[in-house]
């Protein structure tokens, strides 16, 4: 599950919060959170994962995007593997939830995993980061 987590993203799906704000949700076929059976391609990892306190919103009004995710046993969720060593958000599938569950679009919208506030950690990682997005990475959302 090292480079799992930078796939499972691709299953999220946003429902509006507020008229100016998107709050994404990491759902799969496997349930709600970063969960094995949400990666794609799957994998027979236990490590767990998911959206931490403040969530994933994206403001309309300021094009940024405030990202909260935590995964490991020191978090409340089961320790990974390894280490993360990728982490970032793909474009949108084809299809829209619960259909494109194990859909991956290849085009990458955001490396997370250049954030100084990434920590990849097995047992206890996350990234807590807010990032201004440009009118292309915005029709996205």
């Amino acid at each position: 599950m090292r480079t799992s987590l930078c796939c499972l993203l691709i299953c999220a799906f946003a429902t509006p919060a507020f008229a100016d704000q998107i709050e994404f949700f990491v759902t799969g076929a496997a349930g709600d959170g970063l969960l094995p059976g949400n990666i794609s391609p799957s994998t027979t990892s236990n490590g767990s994962g998911d959206i931490g306190m403040t969530g994933i919103i994206f403001d309309t009004d300021t094009n940024i995007l405030s990202v909260d995710v935590e995964w490991g046993s020191e978090n409340g969720f089961s320790d990974l593997t390894g280490e993360v060593t990728l982490l970032h958000w793909h474009g949108p599938t084809a299809s829209l939830p619960p259909n494109n569950f194990g859909e991956v679009n290849p085009q990458i919208l955001i490396n997370f995993g250049n954030s100084l506030n990434f920590d990849p950690s097995p047992s206890g990682g996350g990234l807590v980061d807010t990032y201004f997005l440009s009118s292309d990475q915005e029709e996205y959302y």
